[in-house]
C-alpha cells in the first residue's frame, strides 16, 4: 500500500515534491545537463544548463517549466522517455518551489 502524500503546503509536502522532482531530473535530464555529462557525444551541458543539485534546479526552474512542462521541447524527441505524469509533477514542483522561494525572500 502506498503511503499518503503529506498535505499541500506543509514542510513534509515540500520535502516530498523536492525529492520526486530531483529524481525525475536526475533520471531524465542530468545525463546531459551535468558538469561532466555521461550521454555519449555530449561533452558539456547544453546551453550551460546544469541540473545536478536542487540549487541548480531552483536556479533553472523557470526554464525547466518552459521547455519541459509547457512546450515539451526537452528532452529532444523525448529520448529519455519522460512521462506526462513526470512533466506534471515538475510543473507542481515549479509552483511550490517558486512559492517557497518567494516566502523565504520576503522574510
Amino acid at each position: 500500500m502506498n503511503k499518503p502524500k503529506p498535505a499541500w503546503g506543509t514542510m513534509g509536502f515540500l520535502k516530498s515534491i523536492n525529492a520526486e522532482a530531483k529524481t525525475i531530473v536526475q533520471n531524465r535530464c542530468s545525463m546531459c545537463h551535468a558538469r561532466t555529462p555521461s550521454w555519449p557525444g555530449i561533452h558539456r551541458a547544453p546551453g550551460g544548463v546544469m541540473l545536478e543539485t536542487m540549487t541548480d534546479m531552483q536556479h533553472w526552474a523557470p526554464a525547466i517549466n518552459k521547455v519541459v512542462v509547457l512546450s515539451r521541447a526537452m528532452p529532444p524527441g523525448n529520448i529519455t522517455g519522460i512521462s506526462h505524469e513526470e512533466r506534471a509533477l515538475l510543473g507542481q514542483w515549479m509552483m511550490v518551489s517558486a512559492d517557497n522561494m518567494t516566502a523565504v525572500a520576503s522574510k
